[in-house]
């Protein structure tokens, strides 16, 4: 009659919700910048704008150098010198000339100028003419099927906020769509002037919806109390 009510007593996870503003960056661990390991002239720039795609293995450029011809004049030989021994009855020798052969090959597999993976340049280095040297950056590509996106937490909700937290994001520029990540670092200092610390935030970017540099509104999904 006076209003009472009760309910059975059980053990929960006490959560809140942490919004703030992200920004979209590189995943820079799956950034690569490619130097070449030989002097040369660069003879053709195959990929030679920012923001083409490569598949891994794919051949960016073509250089002249004199050590690459060198290197391949060794392995003509090697492959010569193999065929003329390759029926050799002694086996030692014809094991010496298929080893020279694989040798002078690795060599010069090691100095090529292919795609070590798949990815987007977003910086060219070097243009057609140009004489580099292994200190040349040619080329940085980054893998943008997983991005990094920075949020900044207050003093009075850092308390909350653990490594492995879901995350939920919204842009205005996919509207309708939710993409959904985790918290994978708390950076160790805060900012002076904002009195924030900073978080970082990984996010599944298959669709490549998700671009560098775009501002978003992310929710922190905290559990405190298991």
């Amino acid at each position: 009659n006076i209003g009472v009510r009760t309910v059975t007593a059980k053990q929960t996870a006490i959560s809140r919700t942490i919004r703030a503003v992200g920004r979209v960056d590189f995943d820079e661990e799956r950034m690569t910048r490619l130097h070449p390991k030989v002097e040369g002239w660069i003879e053709e720039l195959r990929v030679d704008k920012t923001g083409q795609n490569v598949e891994k293995n794919e051949v960016l450029l073509s250089i002249y150098s004199p050590k690459l011809v060198s290197t391949q004049q060794e392995y003509l030989l090697a492959l010569n010198n193999l065929s003329a021994l390759e029926k050799s009855p002694f086996d030692e020798i014809r094991r010496g000339a298929e080893e020279l052969a694989r040798s002078s090959r690795e060599r010069l597999m090691l100095l090529d100028v292919h795609s070590p993976t798949a990815g987007t340049v977003i910086r060219i280095g070097s243009r057609q003419g140009q004489f580099v040297t292994p200190k040349t950056e040619l080329y940085m590509m980054v893998d943008l099927n997983q991005v990094w996106v920075y949020a900044d937490v207050y003093e009075y909700e850092l308390p909350w906020v653990k490594l492995g937290d879901e995350v939920e994001m919204t842009l205005a520029s996919v509207p309708g769509k939710t993409f959904r990540g985790s918290l994978s670092y708390i950076y160790p200092y805060a900012e002076a002037k904002t009195r924030t610390t900073k978080v970082r935030l990984v996010f599944d970017n298959r669709e490549q919806l998700l671009r560098p540099d775009m501002f978003a509104q992310v929710s922190i999904k905290s559990n405190t109390v298991d």
